[in-house]
C-alpha cells in the first residue's frame, strides 16, 4: 500500500514538472516573441537605437557626429544638456541611482521651403520639425501615454538612444550652434583648479547659444565658457 502511494506521488509530480516545462515552452517563446516586436516596431518607427559608444563612459562630445546622424538630415543643433557628469567627462549610464544619467541633444530640421506671401507668416519663419535624441540608460522599460489625445498607455523599451520628433510647424527655429568642440574633462580641471570642485560629484553642462555652462548642483560652483572653450566667469 505504501508502495502505491508513493507511487501515485511520484506520477503526480512528475505529471506537474511535465505541465510546468510545457507552459515554459510555450510562454518563454511567446515573450520572447512579443519583446522582439515591441523592439522592431520601435525601430522601423527610428524612435530608439543602441548608444553610440561605452554606455559605462559615454563621452557627449566624442559621440556628438553619431546622435547628430541620428538626428536626420541636415540636423542642426540648438542645445545639449549633459546631466551627471563625471569628473573624466563621461557619464555612467548604467549608474544605479535614480535619476540616471542622459544627455539631451535638441536639434531641428528645415523641412520645406516658407513659400508663403510675404508678411503672411513671422519673420523668420521655416518649415521645421523639432527633434530631441536623449541618450540614456540603455535596455530600460519605460511607461509612456500613446496616441494623439494621450489617453493610450504602453510600455516602451529604451534601448539608449531615443528620438522625438515634433510636428511639422512654421516658425523662427531660432539661430543654430556650431557643434560642440570643448572637452567636458577641461571644464572639470577648471572646476577643480579655479573652485575646489570634488571629484566625487557630479556636474551638469548646458551648451547653447551663450556657450558652456558648467555647474554642480547643491554647490555654489558655476563656470561659463565661451563656444570656443575660454572661460568667462
Amino acid at each position: 500500500m505504501t508502495d502505491e502511494i508513493e507511487h501515485s506521488e511520484t506520477a503526480e509530480k512528475s505529471s506537474s514538472s511535465g505541465i510546468g516545462c510545457a507552459l515554459a515552452l510555450v510562454i518563454v517563446p511567446f515573450l520572447l516573441i512579443i519583446f522582439a516586436v515591441i523592439i522592431g516596431l520601435q525601430v522601423a518607427n527610428d524612435e530608439v537605437w543602441l548608444v553610440p559608444g561605452d554606455p559605462n563612459n559615454f563621452d557627449p562630445i566624442a559621440q556628438y557626429e553619431q546622435v547628430r546622424s541620428y538626428a536626420g538630415d541636415n540636423a542642426r543643433l540648438k542645445r545639449i544638456e549633459a546631466q551627471f557628469v563625471s569628473a573624466d567627462g563621461t557619464l555612467n549610464l548604467n549608474a544605479g541611482y535614480e535619476p540616471s544619467p542622459r544627455v539631451m541633444y535638441d536639434f531641428y530640421r528645415i523641412t520645406r521651403q516658407n513659400n508663403a506671401p510675404a508678411g503672411t507668416s513671422p519673420q523668420g519663419a521655416q518649415w521645421h520639425r523639432q527633434i530631441r535624441v536623449t541618450v540614456s540608460k540603455p535596455f530600460k522599460w519605460t511607461f509612456a501615454t500613446q496616441g494623439a489625445a494621450g489617453d493610450g498607455v504602453g510600455f516602451d523599451l529604451n534601448l539608449g538612444m531615443d528620438r522625438d520628433r515634433s510636428v511639422e510647424i512654421l516658425q523662427n527655429p531660432g539661430e543654430a550652434i556650431p557643434a560642440p568642440i570643448c572637452s567636458f574633462r577641461d571644464f572639470w580641471v577648471r572646476a577643480i583648479e579655479y573652485a575646489g570642485a570634488d571629484t566625487g560629484s557630479v556636474a551638469t553642462i548646458i551648451y547653447d547659444q551663450s556657450g558652456y555652462t558648467f555647474l554642480i548642483q547643491g554647490t555654489e560652483i558655476v563656470l561659463r565658457f565661451d563656444q570656443a572653450c575660454e572661460q568667462i566667469t
